[in-house]
């Protein structure tokens, strides 16, 4: 919507701060999904926390003369407690058209990891679940695998994924088939172009022909001659310097014959004059 705002996802980081990620998409890329890890994992990095406050709660009630300490205690946990909220919520995997992108930033400001892969780069796609109790959750970890020294994207503890897991197969699939269609298309204006190009300089040799020759012929059979070709006759004047040839021949001609012509052209020429 802003014009002056390179393209990307419109996922925002850092809860209520919103900020944009680096990512920049191409012409024409864009968001496919988002997926974020699962809740297990926010519950289980809250729960000693949560535990934390509750615990707090009989004791600043038994000793309630320290309230000053209780209170500072409680503080600190609730900005905890937001932190690692904003944390697990600001670990996001994006699905593009064209790529998969890994988003992890700690804390808001203080630190920011990407790692990308294009779908034609995608070696292999594994499931792996570690336990039973994440086999009944239905979570586990998504591995895809890049060949040579580019990184591989793991997605742990996701919702789903094996679904996952289709879906990132079917995107390569869809990228690859529109990638084969682009090459055709590309391939297919190139020939046209070829094409143009031939067909023009065929039309231009054919509207090209070579000046015929009309020396030692009078005016107007030179003019029918010209004529024939597409092409017309232009008389300079008379030249007195052939006074062996009779009168009204063509002695010169401009241009001489066999120059290439279109078709319309002028065939300046000089007539024979008695002295």
């Amino acid at each position: 919507p802003n014009p002056y705002q390179l393209r990307g996802p419109r996922r925002t980081f850092g809860g209520i701060f919103r900020i944009h990620c680096g990512v920049h998409y191409t012409s024409d890329e864009f968001t496919v999904k988002y997926i974020q890890r699962s809740r297990y994992v926010l519950y289980r990095n809250l729960a000693p926390f949560v535990l934390g406050l509750f615990a707090l709660v009989p004791l600043a009630i038994f000793f309630s003369s320290l309230w000053i300490i209780w209170s500072f205690a409680v503080l600190v946990l609730l900005l905890v407690i937001g932190a690692v909220y904003t944390n697990y919520v600001d670990d996001v995997y994006i699905l593009t058209n064209k790529r998969i992108i890994d988003i992890q930033r700690s804390f808001i400001f203080f630190f920011e990891d990407r790692v990308e892969a294009e779908y034609k780069n995608i070696k292999d796609i594994q499931v792996i679940v570690p336990n039973v109790l994440q086999r009944m959750l239905d979570i586990g970890t998504v591995s895809v695998q890049t060949p040579g020294t580019s990184p591989d994207i793991i997605l742990p503890t996701v919702d789903h994924p094996f679904v996952i897991q289709d879906e990132v197969y079917a995107l390569k699939s869809h990228k690859e088939k529109a990638d084969k269609i682009k090459q055709e298309n590309e391939r297919k204006e190139e020939l046209h172009l070829w094409f143009g190009k031939v067909l023009t300089a065929l039309e231009r040799q054919s509207q090209s022909r070579g000046v015929p020759n009309l020396q030692q012929l009078d005016f107007w059979e030179a003019a029918q001659r010209a004529r024939a070709l597409g092409m017309r006759v232009v008389l300079m004047g008379e030249d007195p310097s052939y006074p062996h040839l009779p009168p009204g021949l063509v002695v010169e001609q401009n241009p001489p014959p066999g120059t290439m012509m279109e078709n319309g052209g002028e065939i300046r020429v000089l007539l024979s004059k008695r002295p």
